[in-house]
């Protein structure tokens, strides 16, 4: 599978590292990367800032101002948290493992001063999970996506109803350009998950079509149906949307 940090790092080329670079107090120097502070690595080519535990949307708007924040927080919504991020100066970080390396990928060439500077103390290995997931309906849909005014995806994408095998219910928007949004309805509040954090979400119904808003992010899911009964309650309206007709 292709590394997510890919993306971010091609999307972020275009943020030159001009001035805001001299905003960063340099505690310790790699190339390109530098720690202003214990357990930080901030990147000044892409602009993105890193703790413990991996991409940090506060540590990167802190040293390189809510316009860089606003832009990773776009690249983050609707992907999976990244548990491995490779820096410009070619170094590669493990959050399971808490290390880096300065040779990248190769991993051969333990990188001690970054190691120490970013995980201060070692991160322990993600927990898997045993429920596993249980597709009860899928379908196929067209959706759109917007942050704010600028559009960033309109095509196909997947509508799923999931079980996770302890009686929560996840409504899960796929799209094709990767992207994958979670949608769940914990102690009757409609929450959505990503890479970017946990934020609450309010659901418009417009019959066949179904509206998530939260942050500054609009998500339209729209797929056929012989019609969708009306309803105040949310997770009715969510029910039928990801439901057999």
């Amino acid at each position: 599978m292709r590394p997510w940090h890919a993306s971010v790092a091609m999307a972020s080329t275009a943020l030159l590292a001009g001035g805001l670079a001299s905003a960063v107090p340099v505690q310790a120097q790699y190339d390109s990367v530098s720690s202003p502070s214990r357990g930080v690595l901030c990147d000044r080519a892409s602009q993105i800032c890193y703790d413990q535990e991996g991409i940090s949307l506060g540590l990167t708007r802190q040293y390189f101002g809510p316009g860089a924040e606003r832009k990773l927080m776009g690249e983050l919504s609707g992907r999976p948290t990244p548990k491995e991020f490779r820096l410009s100066n070619g170094a590669v970080c493990s959050v399971p493992m808490g290390l880096c390396w300065s040779d990248g990928f190769a991993k051969r060439q333990v990188s001690r001063e970054m190691s120490r500077d970013l995980f201060s103390t070692n991160v322990p290995g993600g927990q898997a999970s045993g429920n596993p997931d249980r597709d009860v309906t899928r379908f196929t849909g067209i959706c759109s996506l917007a942050q704010g005014g600028r559009e960033l995806y309109d095509g196909r994408c997947g509508l799923r109803r999931i079980s996770d095998g302890s009686g929560l219910m996840r409504y899960v928007v796929v799209q094709s350009d990767g992207r994958r949004f979670n949608f769940s309805n914990r102690s009757g509040r409609l929450e959505v998950s990503d890479a970017s954090g946990t934020w609450p979400v309010t659901f418009f119904d417009h019959g066949y079509t179904g509206v998530f808003r939260w942050r500054d992010m609009t998500l339209v899911a729209t797929r056929e149906h012989r019609g969708l009964r009306q309803s105040r309650d949310t997770r009715v309206i969510m029910d039928q949307l990801f439901l057999e007709p």
